[in-house]
């Protein structure tokens, strides 16, 4: 089973910090996850207007899934 967790954006790891500003300048992130699956990988969710971004542990971008 994979927790779920709520973070505040200032929360992320600082790769993820900086791909969002320098790909989405000026963005609003809606909503912030930080996922442990059960296996204890951790990933990185952030949300913005139409799209969610997955990042891995150490802040490195994986995919876009649109909303």
């Amino acid at each position: 089973v994979q927790k779920e967790i709520t973070i505040d954006e200032t929360a992320l790891p600082t790769a993820t910090k900086e791909y969002l500003g320098k790909n989405f300048p000026g963005k609003k992130i809606s909503e912030s996850v930080k996922i442990v699956k059960a296996d204890g990988k951790i990933f990185y969710e952030a949300e913005g207007e139409k799209s969610e971004m997955t990042f891995d542990a150490d802040g490195k971008y994986l995919s876009t899934k649109k909303e």
